[in-house]
This record gives structure tokens, C-alpha cells and sequence, in this order.
């Protein structure tokens, strides 16, 4: 773990929940983006929306979270 001694704003970060959340998936949701990122290409042979974009990301936001946590 990192200590962030004597840095108000570093503890505040270094403690902020949602940080915290996706440092714990990070790893599990770097393994999960790219299948999810490469099918969506291969099936639909263009570049996602922006509404797709956004459902791809809590699709692996949640996968990763099921993945570490489950």
C-alpha cells in the first residue's frame, strides 16, 4: 500500500471510494475490455457509438467487479 504521509489532498485520494473500487477491478477489467472491445468489432465491422462505447464500459465495469469479487 502507499502512504501518503503528509499530503492532505494524497490521503483524501488515496482513500476516496470509487478510486479505491477501481483499483481493486484494474486488473480484471484490463483482462475483460479487449474481448468485449474485439467482439463488438468483429461482429459489427465498425467503430462503436458513443452509446455502445458507454455500455461496453459498464459491461466490463461490472464483469471486472464480478470477476475480482465474485
Amino acid at each position: 500500500m502507499i502512504a501518503a504521509t503528509g499530503s492532505r489532498l494524497g490521503s483524501v485520494l488515496l482513500g476516496n471510494g470509487p478510486l479505491v473500487w477501481i483499483g481493486r477491478i484494474s486488473y480484471s477489467l484490463y483482462l475483460v475490455h479487449w474481448p468485449i472491445l474485439v467482439f463488438h468489432l468483429h461482429w459489427t465491422l465498425r467503430p462503436p457509438s458513443q452509446v455502445e462505447q458507454a455500455l461496453m464500459l459498464a459491461g466490463s465495469l461490472v464483469l471486472a467487479t464480478l470477476i475480482t469479487c465474485g
